[in-house]
């Protein structure tokens, strides 16, 4: 009887771990099946199991540190995004695409002078994002024509930061959005 109610277990945690998308060996046992399970749904049971970790530690799952990542890399920031780049000065917006293998892309498009919100991702790179400017004078020394050349690194955008919106904005730009017919799905 025990070896049929534990055949059952087997199966039925073999079903929850292919809806949960999670691979297994055709032959694994149920306490591994079992823990794999706990770790993907992040569980206390994944603790309880360890061995090694005394209990009331809690150490995230690799998944959980990827999804935290993940919140963390698309949290918002409203700033106001002015590009000083000499070769930009006519674009009104520009498409920023910021990302990595754990994480994934975000792509974005940003209007330039306008207050807008943006991941915290994008936000990190507009922030690190340089360019080098290179001038060139000419003078005389000893009756001969010279060029000096001067580089120096800047800040390709000023990114000025904005306090969040308050709940009263925030419900005026749900009602503009609303009546503009814009939260639609097409």
């Amino acid at each position: 009887m025990g070896a049929a109610k534990s055949s059952k277990e087997l199966d039925t945690l073999k079903e929850q771990a292919k809806e949960l998308g999670i691979t297994f060996s055709p032959n694994i046992g149920l306490d591994a099946l079992q823990k794999k399970i706990d770790i993907a749904l992040g569980s206390a049971n994944a603790e309880e199991t360890s061995d090694s970790e005394p209990s009331g530690v809690k150490e995230e799952t690799s998944v959980q540190k990827t999804i935290n990542g993940i919140k963390d890399a698309t949290k918002l920031h409203r700033v106001i995004v002015a590009c000083v780049h000499p070769d930009k000065v006519d674009l009104k917006v520009e498409v920023i695409s910021v990302g990595n293998t754990k994480y994934g892309f975000v792509s974005r498009a940003i209007p330039f002078n306008t207050p807008w919100h943006v991941e915290d991702i994008i936000y990190k790179y507009l922030k690190s994002k340089t360019f080098f400017k290179t001038t060139v004078t000419s003078k005389t020394v000893n009756g001969a024509r010279v060029q000096e050349r001067k580089t120096e690194e800047l800040q390709e955008y000023n990114v000025q930061d904005l306090p969040p919106l308050t709940k009263d904005e925030l419900a005026k730009l749900a009602l503009d959005q609303t009546a503009s017919g814009r939260l639609l799905d097409n």
